[in-house]
């Protein structure tokens, strides 16, 4: 992802950033082996290092919120549901992402797709 990342959102090139230096602990299978394991484990399984706090994820979300918001209502539309029915752990009670909880569920869904979106746009996984 580190060599084509014209054209890419501010988000998509911040995700390219914490990325390609982990891709140095994959030296056979590179940031393909980086994406493989960030899609079986996800973010919640403490893969991501900079999106463990929930401080660090509250502000990430903030940061990247307008192109967070706009992929989760193209995810949302592509699904015909709603973030509860999308996002394990979605607090009904907080719809508009005021509160930490859902801040830190978009900052997750947020990197993992745009991980996945750069990844099948390189042709790094299908």
């Amino acid at each position: 992802m580190e060599t084509k990342l014209k054209g890419f959102t501010p988000l998509e090139r911040k995700v390219a950033a914490i990325l390609n230096p982990m891709a140095e602990g994959y030296p056979d299978t590179g940031i393909k082996g980086v994406v493989d394991d960030l899609m079986k484990g996800g973010c919640i399984s403490g893969y991501v290092n900079e999106l463990i706090p929930t401080a660090s994820c509250v502000r990430f979300y903030k940061r990247y919120q307008r192109e967070i918001d706009a992929m989760l209502y193209e995810y949302c539309s592509d699904f015909g549901e709603q973030p509860a029915a999308l996002l394990t752990g979605w607090d009904t009670d907080d719809p508009l992402a005021r509160d930490y909880q859902n801040m830190n569920l978009l900052a997750w869904f947020a990197f993992e797709e745009a991980a996945r979106r750069m990844a099948v746009a390189q042709d790094i996984i299908d």
